[in-house]
């Protein structure tokens, strides 16, 4: 399953309201933002199986890997949009609204984690073409094979026909000129599939 990630770049300002202020402060959204994935979003291909994995499954990273910025440079707000027939674009929020670090690995990896268990809607459903529905039915079928799991019925993983193994890219990726930046993620150990 291969995301595009997407942020834009948010300037912080005080709310103003007619009440007290709260110290808050409000993200006003502006231009795409160019950035730099973590490795192990980009290149480890985990694993995901709802059947198996609880959503906090941690695929076996080390703490300093699973719990570092997700990308650079850090937001708080990170949109996944998939082209492979997922039905929605999946939102991740930073856990810790107060850290600088932003979005980590493990923010993302629970939140899309927890979107792909989600029931499909009869919306989502309905707007597939009837060779498309076979195939979702298909992938369905292969995913289920308790009976707990084919109560669950289709689930948003079984969208993406099989496909169950991250990729998240940048929709923005850098220009040129600023590949060159130094980095503060971690450089990718050997690579390994789960």
């Amino acid at each position: 399953m291969t995301f595009h990630a997407r942020a834009e770049l948010g300037v912080r300002l005080p709310r103003h309201s007619t009440r007290q202020t709260d110290g808050k402060l409000t993200l006003i959204k502006g231009e795409p933002l160019p950035l730099i994935i973590h490795p192990v979003l980009m290149k480890y291909l985990l694993k995901f199986d709802i059947a198996t994995q609880s959503v906090d499954h941690d695929f076996g990273l080390p703490h300093e890997e699973y719990v570092c910025p997700a990308v650079h440079p850090p937001v708080y707000v990170l949109a996944l949009e998939n082209e492979q027939g997922y039905p929605q674009n999946i939102e991740v929020h930073a856990s810790d609204k107060e850290s600088s670090m932003g979005i980590t690995v493990e923010d993302v990896l629970r939140t899309v984690g927890t979107d792909l268990r989600k029931s499909s809607s009869q919306r989502e459903w309905a707007a597939l073409n009837d060779d498309t529905r076979r195939e979702v039915e298909e992938a369905f079928e292969d995913r289920a094979r308790t009976e707990e799991d084919r109560s669950g019925g289709l689930r948003k993983i079984d969208y993406l026909l099989g496909r169950n193994r991250l990729e998240i890219f940048p929709k923005h990726p850098p220009t040129e000129d600023e590949e060159d930046i130094s980095l503060p993620l971690p450089s990718a150990r050997a690579l390994w599939v789960i």
